[in-house]
């Protein structure tokens, strides 16, 4: 780390020739676009004279990049964290346990779906299965004039089941309220295996975030390096990893306080983990049994303009396999303070909360805000509509 918090990287090169080489920091904590400083450190050059900046996208705390030393050098490079991290997501979360099949033929398969705001693409996630191997070509489409927007790639993968990520080379730009299609071909191997779920993509869904899916947005087709269109209903688990660019999220990774917790597993911090209901259906804070008066709470770190205020709450499972709301607030109540003592309320007793007994379909409920605080706090005066804890 540097002065300012920043991860640092250092490479030395004690050869009299360039040396070029690939950097892989890993564990960093970060998600999204940053800037990376490039500097060849010198008794008088302590990165305060840089060689380049370059913007990288860091996946899963993961960041990749190249350098090349010069000769007898000492090169550093210092990852600059964003004033707002940003969250990636998938189309998919945790989807796992397909069938496999296979016909001996080649397919391009693929995945239709729309981001609802801007945003870029820095990697590609497909299903692999143990009996897959070698070359997969890859490529992402936009549906509306047909052309590739991105590719094609080449992943190599297989002889493991399960989701595998590959980096792209450059972040592939989408824009909001357009489909695309993302496509992987078969592999290498003899049988032309195709992870697959069958007949579970025959309904219109989303991530419950920023991207959402078509009714038969799995579609395949035996011609390479064309656009499928054909769909049977099966999901090819075909997915990208999306960083929404047109919005950010303030609270995302913040600190949280509230008046009580259900327990462990149910801390505030849950509802800023920047997971939703798709990746982990229980995946929530809740409140303590006195939900009547209960409230929570985040830290922006600074005082930041607020334009909306967007909250899911929690499915639950009926013994028919359905989703529906329960124990979810009669109203909440919005505020906002610069000194977490003085508070200003911005919507007060706001009703726009699902009905218990509702069918859940991982809605999103957004509350206009407008303002600009450093605190933002929830209160639920009035308690659950279940006579029990508060979920959200």
């Amino acid at each position: 780390m540097n002065v300012n918090g920043n991860p640092v990287v250092w490479a030395v090169n004690d050869t009299t020739a360039n040396v070029t080489t690939s950097l892989d920091l890993q564990n960093t904590g970060l998600n999204g676009p940053l800037t990376l400083t490039h500097f060849q450190a010198s008794a008088t050059n302590n990165a305060s004279s840089p060689r380049l900046s370059e913007t990288r996208i860091a996946i899963d705390g993961r960041i990749t990049t190249s350098v090349t030393l010069p000769p007898k050098s000492v090169y550093g490079v210092i990852v600059n964290k964003p004033t707002v991290p940003r969250a990636t997501e998938s189309i998919f979360g945790g989807l796992s346990s397909p069938s496999v099949w296979s016909d001996g033929n080649s397919w391009e398969l693929g995945t239709r779906f729309t981001p609802s705001v801007s945003g870029q693409v820095p990697a590609i996630k497909v299903f692999s299965s143990s009996q897959e191997s070698g070359p997969h070509t890859a490529r992402i489409w936009n549906n509306s004039t047909g052309t590739v927007v991105g590719g094609p790639y080449s992943l190599t993968y297989g002889g493991i089941g399960g989701w595998t990520s590959h980096d792209l080379p450059a972040p592939v730009n989408l824009t909001a309220g357009t489909e695309y299609t993302v496509t992987v071909t078969t592999g290498a191997d003899a049988s032309r295996t195709m992870p697959h779920t069958t007949a579970s993509a025959t309904t219109a869904g989303s991530n419950g975030r920023h991207l959402t899916y078509p009714a038969n947005a799995g579609v395949a087709s035996t011609i390479l390096g064309s656009r499928p269109t054909f769909s049977n209903g099966n999901n090819y688990l075909r997915d990208v990893v999306f960083v929404p660019t047109g919005r950010v999220n303030l609270a995302f990774g913040k600190v949280t306080t509230a008046s009580s917790s259900y327990g462990i597993g149910f801390e505030a911090s849950k509802a800023v983990d920047g997971k939703y209901f798709a990746d982990d259906i229980g995946n929530t804070w809740a409140s303590g049994a006195a939900h009547v008066g209960s409230w929570w709470k985040v830290d922006l770190g600074s005082a930041r303009s607020v334009r909306k205020v967007r909250v899911q709450f929690r499915g639950y499972p009926t013994p028919a396999g359905s989703l529906v709301f329960q124990q979810v607030p009669k109203n909440i109540t919005f505020q906002v303070s610069n000194d977490n003592t003085n508070w200003t309320t911005v919507v007060n007793r706001s009703p726009n909360v699902p009905g218990v007994g509702a069918v859940y379909g991982q809605q999103l409920y957004d509350y206009s805000m407008s303002t600009s605080g450093r605190y933002v706090r929830l209160l639920f005066d009035d308690g659950s509509q279940g006579g029990d804890h508060v979920l959200y």
